[in-house]
């Protein structure tokens, strides 16, 4: 119950300093979906989520943004994931925005740990509001040894606003 608190807590408070940025500081609000592989030891299996977040730009051609997603592995055994992740980058005219990322995931499995991520990916427009993005992540081993590394690939398609 605790962790259930705390973790609404984070969240409240990020969606509120979210919703406080100031235009002016604010590169672009995205919301996506996305799918792909996740693979440890020797197993494969698909996984499918939603993400939503906020790019801020610090200098011009570099940003941080932070991210809120949920994430389904599909697996008889898996739950629902709950992730929170900084990125930072850069941004490439002709190509879009190149970054490496960071987070925290709860637990994949039941009576699996947390995980640790990071990883790194490219974010390329489609459109003046529309982007697709491929993304690479490595999530730690538990500190129980229950949730094994694992690694994931996914394709995004979102829209900024």
């Amino acid at each position: 119950m605790m962790r259930l608190v705390l973790w609404g807590s984070a969240f409240a408070g990020t969606m509120t300093a979210l919703a406080l940025a100031t235009p002016a500081m604010a590169d672009e609000t995205r919301v996506e979906v996305h799918t792909g592989l996740d693979w440890s030891q020797g197993n494969t299996k698909g996984t499918i989520g939603i993400a939503g977040g906020r790019d801020f730009t610090l200098a011009p051609g570099t940003f941080l943004g932070v991210e809120g997603s949920l994430d389904k592995l599909l697996a008889s055994n898996a739950v629902a994931v709950f992730g929170l992740t900084a990125r930072g980058g850069i941004a490439v005219p002709t190509l879009g925005k190149i970054y490496a990322l960071g987070g925290y995931a709860t637990k994949p499995f039941h009576g699996g740990s947390p995980d640790w991520n990071y990883g790194f990916g490219v974010q390329h427009p489609l459109g003046a509001k529309t982007y697709a993005k491929l993304e690479y992540r490595h999530y730690t081993e538990s500190a129980n040894g229950i949730t094994p590394v694992r690694n994931a690939m996914t394709v995004g398609f979102g829209a900024t606003f």
